[in-house]
């Protein structure tokens, strides 16, 4: 059974304790070949941001919301629906309105400047338990790369798909023993192209 207990003092404070503790360890951070669920923070303050800055977002109070999306994630032998809604509401809390926080979208969007056909709502639990199941149970199945590419076509959320999806592929590349890839924003275009490539 996956552990949901996961509880964090969002005030100021704890996120500013939360924003220097990681600053200290990435100063101290030496490099390892292999991670595993026993060595979680293989990702940097850079991924976060990087991140936060391809989707266009530069505030620097959304980096601790990341971060404990992030510690959670570290934390789950498994994924599921509950868990990816649990990341969701984690980084996009102020986003996007609390009736879809760490919910499946409940109509069909598309992505700007795509013509991609994406999941129709109906379909998208089903299509994250397929998700889920295959990540499970054949991590080694397919590239982290193509199950980003496969989370971010199934588009479960309104919005925040990019930032949940990204850090979805750095558990994917923890869990099988592989760096975690960092996209810069001036990679933006090469990042897209994933999407035109699989």
């Amino acid at each position: 059974m996956i552990e949901l207990d996961f509880n964090f003092d969002h005030s100021d404070e704890a996120y500013e304790k939360l924003l220097n503790e990681w600053k200290e360890r990435e100063n101290n951070f030496v490099p390892k070949p292999k991670y595993s669920l026993l060595q979680p923070r293989q990702i940097t303050l850079k991924h976060i941001i990087e991140s936060n800055a391809i989707e266009n977002v530069y505030d620097p109070g959304e980096v601790p919301k990341s971060i404990i999306a992030w510690e959670f994630l570290t934390r789950q032998p498994r994924l599921d629906g509950d868990v990816i809604k649990r990341v969701h509401r984690e980084i996009m809390a102020g986003l996007v309105p609390a009736e879809h926080l760490g919910q499946w979208r409940p109509y069909s969007v598309n992505v700007k400047g795509s013509n991609e056909i994406l999941s129709h709502p109906i379909v998208i639990a089903e299509q994250i338990a397929d998700w889920t199941r295959f990540l499970n149970n054949r991590p080694e199945g397919l590239s982290p790369r193509a199950m980003h590419v496969w989370f971010e076509r199934i588009h479960p959320f309104v919005d925040g798909n990019g930032r949940v999806g990204r850090m979805l592929m750095w558990y994917h590349e923890m869990r099988i023993g592989q760096w975690a890839t960092l996209i810069e924003k001036s990679e933006e275009e090469s990042y897209y192209q994933w999407f035109h490539n699989h």
